[in-house]
């Protein structure tokens, strides 16, 4: 659906051009009204009720758009209902009333109405003996129109302006096949007001003397804008005021049409491509995340989190006014769903230690717990078994020459107090990172390789970020020695607060089990039965390469073991080729510890190409199991909570309500034509988000094993994003670390070109070096 016009609401605007995304909804759990309907009465009696206190002993014809809200007196039930007629809606309160419920979309005669003080409901009292007709069914279809808010005195509360109301049901639960318009709409939005405006609004009409035309072209300068005709992005470089009318003014063909409708008064802006355009015909949009002015399209609402589903309401309001001239409607909550199932949190030991230490002395533990604590012991034994020791330390102080002594002190006695802590003698400082480095190999290192399997590096220097530091942290890798980074600090407790800070850090980086803390196979069972290598993949592009890594997660009952990649391309094109590549060096190296009978893949990214090439590199007894995870997906979900929208709580699964189209596929119609799959998809809701609007992950399966249920991905997905945190993330942990590790290893062969993944030699190869 293309707008002929702009599109304003609430001081935003979606510019002439906009495209906005219509499609049918069959999914089985949408809820909508698909009877067929009793028509809104014509008559305009809820108009008239605008005293309140009176009591009306006529019938009045409504007709019932929704259930509001049930609630108990004195022993009986009381419907709250949305009623309305041709004048406007408000809410009606049943105290009698001869069936269970109305029924959304029938019409009923209602008598005996009052009218209640300084409240816009009307009430129906019991004493009167007042009891509304039975249903009657009119004949004949219609469709969800705008609710009109009433008008009345007392303040209505009637519908709002976007026609959204509570779930319309039915009692057979039918479906609708009517249109709906997705959340995800991409638009662009920019402040309604123009720059000719916002001129008049700071300096008054034109005219303009030489001192304000200075002070006007040192306003507009610069200032991206968005040119309302064609929604092209430009800037203004210069603002003219030499133009007597706008026939006078060197504008592009598509600007003439304006004629009649620019002010001969406003200047003329001269934009980046030194083009003439009337600031008339020119909008601002602004990024407050970055605070500046922005250049680019952005998603429609996004920078209003609190008030995102309201905005969206008041659009979809306006477009369903807009549609109606075409004779198409859009339904009222027509992605609204009841297709949520929770996932249980996964147990941990703490978890589970403090159940143990709230249970009541003398109350027997059942089966349940007691299974959960016999889980939680071996996992903290399998823990100590497992756990890394920092026995071989060494602190180096980097003070550059042209740091002051006073740096310098403070770096020397932050290694110093560090070295104390870690109870080591190898301590010293450098004026620079290579001669760090080669103390490093003196120290630390025996013919290139470390002395001890468990020993780390940890600099202290002003400067880690830099060039010079990363290629020391290569070198380090290199050697098989964990490096850290840290600044120096002057106070003693600051001192020891970044001592024991690093010291757990460090352990967790050293951690030879990567899900050490939670019983994969106790969350999804059938990893009991199956070795299971779980990958993430990502890839980190940049106007001349591509930094792609591939990170393996082992996981079988006798212990879990991480087997990374990563690569740097140059060649345009090759993309798929190197992905598939490593994904079958990964694929071998952990085949060599045990045979492999499932591989689950987590692609980071709306990404399939390379499904094929993968096939080709899994064993022979192998399963595939492959997901896209969707993390800026556009669609947003929202608890309904009374009167208020909250975000979805932890552990929600959303199947997907459209099917994803990806593409021409091998299958063919009757007309022998291909015909594209559909994808199933679900949201899934892994961590909890106190502020702003939760942004759920959309996972995309385009192949799933036979072994493998979609409940079995989603228990596995959710299991893995609460490993390696203090708390949930929002993605699991193989596609956290393909993320974080892409970043990180552009920066390191950036500064050390020569450095691979392949250097790295074990056991470091297998821990968390990079997190």
């Amino acid at each position: 659906v293309c707008t002929e016009d702009g599109i304003s609401v609430a001081g935003l605007r979606i510019f002439r051009g906009t495209t906005a995304t219509i499609l049918h909804v069959t999914n089985g759990d949408v809820l909508n009204a698909t009877e067929e309907l009793g028509a809104v009465p014509t008559s305009k009696g809820l108009g008239d009720l605008t005293e309140p206190g009176v009591t009306i002993r006529t019938a009045l014809a409504v007709r019932c758009h929704s259930l509001l809200r049930m609630f108990t007196h004195k022993g009986k039930t009381i419907g709250v209902y949305l009623v309305q007629d041709a004048s406007g809606t408000t809410k009606l309160t049943l105290w009698g009333v001869t069936a269970d419920t109305l029924v959304p979309g029938q019409n009923y005669d209602v008598i005996g109405v009052k009218t209640k003080a300084a409240t816009p409901t009307i009430t129906v009292p019991g004493d009167a003996g007042a009891t509304p007709d039975l249903p009657m069914e009119i004949e004949g279809t219609m469709t969800f129109t705008k609710v009109v808010a009433l008008d009345a005195p007392n303040g209505g509360n009637g519908g709002n302006n976007g026609g959204s109301g509570d779930l319309i049901t039915t009692a057979d639960g039918k479906l609708s096949a009517g249109l709906a318009l997705r959340l995800d709409t991409r638009c662009t939005v920019a402040s309604e007001k123009s720059l000719w405006e916002e001129v008049r609004q700071h300096f008054g009409d034109g005219p303009y003397d030489a001192d304000k035309q200075k002070l006007i072209t040192r306003a507009l300068q610069g200032t991206p804008v968005i040119l309302s005709t064609n929604l092209r992005h430009t800037s203004v470089r210069s603002v003219r005021f030499d133009f007597a009318t706008p026939q006078d003014a060197p504008m592009d063909a598509h600007l003439r049409s304006l004629y009649s409708q620019l002010d001969p008064h406003q200047p003329y802006a001269v934009v980046s491509d030194y083009s003439v355009v009337p600031v008339q015909a020119l909008h601002c949009c602004y990024d407050p995340r970055m605070r500046s002015w922005q250049e680019v399209t952005v998603p429609a609402c996004s920078f209003m989190p609190l008030k995102r589903h309201d905005v969206l309401q008041k659009f979809r309001g306006a477009l369903t006014d807009g549609l109606k001239l075409f004779g198409v409607s859009l339904d009222d909550d027509a992605l609204a769903t009841k297709s949520l199932s929770l996932l249980e949190e996964p147990m941990k030991p703490r978890a589970i230690a403090a159940a143990a230490a709230h249970q009541t002395p003398g109350v027997p533990q059942s089966e349940q717990q007691k299974a959960q604590a016999s889980i939680a012991a071996s996992l903290r034994q399998q823990q100590q078994q497992n756990r890394p020791r920092l026995r071989t330390v060494a602190l180096v102080a980097i003070a550059h020459p042209r740091s002051s002594k006073d740096d310098t002190d403070r770096l020397r006695k932050t290694a110093d107090t560090l070295a104390k802590v870690f109870r080591t003698q190898f301590v010293t400082t450098v004026p620079g990172e290579q001669e760090a480095a080669a103390y490093i190999d003196k120290v630390l290192c025996q013919n290139g390789r470390p002395v001890d399997p468990d020993c780390a590096a940890i600099f202290v220097t002003p400067e880690r970020e830099s060039r010079p530091a990363r290629w020391l942290q290569a070198e380090c890798l290199r050697r098989g020695v964990m490096p850290e980074f840290v600044r120096g600090a002057s106070g003693d407790r600051r001192q020891k607060l970044i001592a024991e800070t690093i010291k757990m850090r460090l352990l967790e980086r050293l951690a030879v089990d990567p899900v050490k803390e939670l019983s994969l196979i106790n969350e999804v069972p059938l990893l009991a039965k199956r070795t299971t290598l779980v990958v993430g993949i990502d890839a980190c592009h940049t106007h001349d390469i591509t930094t792609g890594c591939c990170v393996g997660m082992l996981i079988q009952p006798s212990g879990n073991s991480m087997h990374v990649q990563f690569w740097r391309n140059h060649v345009r094109g090759k993309e798929i080729e190197q992905i598939s590549n490593h994904f079958g060096a990964v694929i071998a190296a952990a085949n060599a510890v045990a045979p492999i009978d499932e591989v689950v893949v987590f692609q980071d990214g709306d990404v399939y190409a390379e499904l094929e090439s993968m096939k080709a590199r899994l064993p022979p007894t192998a399963n595939l199991s492959f997901l896209c995870l969707h993390k800026r997906t556009h669609v947003r979900f929202v608890h309904r909570r009374g009167n208020k929208d909250a975000n979805v709580i932890k552990g929600a699964v959303i199947e997907s309500l459209t099917p994803t189209i990806v593409g021409a596929g091998a299958a063919t119609g009757d007309d022998g034509n291909a015909v594209a799959p559909n994808v199933p998809s679900f949201f899934l809701q892994c961590h909890d988000c106190f502020m702003s609007t939760a942004r759920t992950v959309q996972y995309k399966v385009h192949h799933t094993s036979p072994q493998f249920s979609m409940t079995d991905l989603q228990k596995l997905s959710f299991a893995l994003a609460h490993v390696a945190s203090p708390q949930s993330t929002k993605l699991p942990l193989p596609t956290r670390c393909a993320h974080r590790l892409s970043a990180i290893a552009e920066r390191l062969v950036d500064a050390n070109p020569s450095f691979r993944s392949t250097m790295i030699p074990e056991p470091l190869n297998r821990r968390l070096w990079f997190m």
